[in-house]
């Protein structure tokens, strides 16, 4: 009786997976599954209850019940907001941590085919509103269309070769790359998913995932017994490749300077508003920006695009440093970690001009990392 219940335990956890990685890739074009993605992320939280109560019996608890207090001290400080507000980050806020705590490394291979599987399809859809530009011409279009249903926003740098969809749920393509190459998946999923992080990111996306090649190239080259006897050509080809990307930036600083400047400028009066305030403990979660500059109307907005500054608006420095604390803490907690710590800096960096992170992309990462990374982490390279 006790096989069985594991097992529909097992099928329940698989069951809601797919279902919170479905409604997080493909609300765009389905608005209507964005709805789902908190109820499918709390109930696959829940089921896992066995590995995230194991937090309780660790010294981090004391560290995860300071974090809980300041987030509610900041709950108490800002009632005045919208219940709704408050909810919804009070749940992504308690929540996060708890998926760095799940350890489905035993199953990685079954979450890891779905992830990567579905985020294949987000893929397809970036194509697929890619081809409807080149078709047309022009983006103007599609972009009004997008901004009508709330996919996102779909922008040009003057020609095709730099137009950019940036929809929600493309957050965690970069992830998907990663995935595909850590677990040595078919080399058309892992080229499909480094196109579609081209079309649906900025120079961030590009940078972290140079970042993860380089790191995980260099883990090859010297961690294995081919490390001192490696092919002359793949040793040259690092080196140039390492050279030419300081000069490709640089390029394309040069190309997008003049074009990104309004984007850097509202960067920038983004990051005034909301390092505005009592940054030390916060001004309370699920505040309500109110300020209106030239540039844009932030009344009532939920999503910036340095979302991570609105994050520390809400929580605080305090609050924000615990949370980081306690996440890298459940990471360095396993064997052979560094791996793991690695590419969760690489992706706290790239989503830091994303305005759709630090919320159930941040917990599938968590899981991610927790479960799929972590069940690879001895392995030696993702280069076949």
């Amino acid at each position: 009786m006790k096989k069985i219940y594991s097992v529909s335990l097992a099928t329940v956890k698989y069951i809601l997976f797919s279902l919170l990685v479905i409604s997080y890739f493909l609300q765009v074009p389905f608005r209507l599954l964005a709805k789902f993605i908190s109820v499918f992320a709390l109930f696959f939280a829940l089921a896992n209850y066995r590995s995230w109560l194991k937090l309780f019996k660790r010294p981090l608890f004391c560290l995860y019940c300071l974090y809980i207090s300041i987030c509610i001290f900041c709950v108490a400080f800002n009632l005045n907001a919208a219940i709704g507000k408050i909810i919804r980050f009070s749940e992504i806020f308690l929540m996060i941590p708890l998926f760095f705590c799940i350890d489905e490394s035993k199953n990685s291979n079954f979450y890891s085919k779905v992830f990567v599987r579905i985020a294949f399809l987000k893929a397809i859809v970036l194509f697929s509103i890619y081809g409807i530009i080149v078709k047309t011409g022009s983006y103007s279009a599609i972009r009004a269309y997008g901004h009508l249903k709330g996919w996102g926003d779909i922008y040009s740098f003057g020609s095709m070769f730099l137009t950019r969809v940036q929809v929600q749920g493309n957050a965690l393509l970069v992830m998907a790359f990663f995935t595909a190459c850590y677990k040595k998946d078919k080399l058309f999923y892992r080229v499909a998913l480094f196109l579609a992080c081209l079309i649906a990111g900025n120079k961030a996306y590009l940078i972290g995932i140079f970042l993860f090649v380089l790191y995980f190239f260099a883990s090859w080259l010297f961690k294995t017994k081919r490390s001192y006897n490696f092919d002359f050509k793949v040793c040259f080809l690092l080196v140039c490749t390492m050279m030419s990307f300081p000069v490709i930036i640089d390029k394309a600083n040069s190309i997008l300077e003049e074009k990104a400047g309004y984007s850097n400028a509202v960067r920038k009066d983004q990051a005034e508003i909301l390092l505005s305030g009592n940054i030390i403990t916060g001004n309370g979660v699920g505040n309500s920006i109110t300020a209106k500059t030239k540039y844009r109307d932030y009344s009532g907005a939920d999503y910036f695009e340095v979302q991570t500054l609105y994050v520390i608006n809400q929580i605080g420095i305090i609050g924000y440093s615990l949370f980081l604390i306690l996440t890298f803490g459940l990471l360095l907690k396993r064997k052979n970690s560094f791996a793991l710590v690695f590419i969760y800096f690489t992706y706290l960096a790239y989503t830091f001009f994303n305005p759709y992170c630090f919320d159930t992309t941040h917990m599938i990462t968590g899981f991610l990392l927790c479960s799929v990374f972590y069940s690879h982490s001895k392995k030696e390279t993702f280069i076949k």
